[in-house]
């Protein structure tokens, strides 16, 4: 998860139908910027299992470096 300050000021303007100068940014709460961001990757690499991929994806894009068995399948989009 993230902040993001588009989405932040998006979810204040549009519960408080005000403009910027007119909400008290003090009352907002920090999570109404949370965002939830996914990495994804092309299998291209051959010499590699999808779950190498994954988590050489994961690694390049998120920075996080997670264990093969930690990977779970879900699905495919073809």
């Amino acid at each position: 998860m993230s902040f993001c300050l588009a989405v932040f000021f998006k979810n204040a303007s549009a519960q408080y139908g005000a403009g910027p100068s007119d909400i008290n940014w003090s009352q907002i709460p920090g999570s109404s910027g949370i965002t939830l961001e996914l990495c994804a990757g092309i299998m291209d690499k051959k010499h590699l299992s999808e779950q190498e991929t994954a988590k050489e994806e994961v690694l390049e894009e998120c920075g996080y470096d997670v264990p093969l068995n930690d990977f779970q399948f879900i699905t495919k989009y073809l």
